[in-house]
């Protein structure tokens, strides 16, 4: 499978464009729960520890894991941000989505999975840098997000390793990543109203 198996779904930004690769991920049915889409009200950021494959083929093997070995209903993340610059025929940077908004994913835990969509940075990145696709992206998917699920600043913006205020039953001390947790920090704090 390749970015051509993929259903363009928006331009996030100038250079930055989403494609939709959900239908091309694996699903777990006896797992599978719908939701709500009004009631989203985060955008939960994590990272996948493992590098892996680049492109879509990162993202499937994300999805093949936590599906065949761990039982998820399906990819645990609904925005997979790639470590390195993934392009489409345009040459913009590509997010991939890996899960419909209705789809009630397995990323944070508790309530914080029925209140939110999860974006994850491909890699580690606490023993790694974020990259060029990596910031890119995700300054690009944030202020899209804010706007289709009308998050508020700052509280809208979460990652794992703070996730027990937003409903999860634990924090994951080492997600998203050091490097991750303080670009984040910085990112939300330049978008508060002064």
């Amino acid at each position: 499978m390749t970015l051509t198996d993929c259903i363009f779904e928006a331009e996030l930004a100038g250079g930055v464009h989403l494609w939709d690769a959900s239908h091309l991920m694996p699903r777990y049915e006896p797992k599978r729960k719908q939701r709500q889409e009004i009631g989203i009200d985060r955008l939960f950021f994590h990272h996948s520890g493992a590098l892996g494959r680049a492109g879509l083929a990162g993202a499937l093997a994300s999805a093949r894991y936590v599906v065949r070995k761990r039982r998820f209903p399906g990819p645990a993340y609904t925005f997979w941000l790639p470590a390195e610059d993934l392009r489409d025929k345009s040459g913009a940077l590509c997010v991939l989505r890996l899960n419909d908004d209705a789809e009630r994913s397995w990323h944070t835990g508790g309530d914080a999975n029925d209140r939110g969509v999860a974006a994850v940075f491909q890699g580690n990145t606490t023993s790694k840098p974020l990259t060029h696709s990596h910031v890119e992206c995700a300054e690009a998917l944030i202020p899209w997000c804010v706007n289709r699920y009308s998050l508020t600043l700052p509280e809208g913006v979460s990652w794992h390793s703070r996730a027990t205020i937003d409903g999860a039953p634990r924090n994951k001390k080492a997600c998203p990543g050091k490097h991750a947790e303080a670009w984040l920090k910085s990112r939300i704090r330049s978008h508060l109203p002064t």
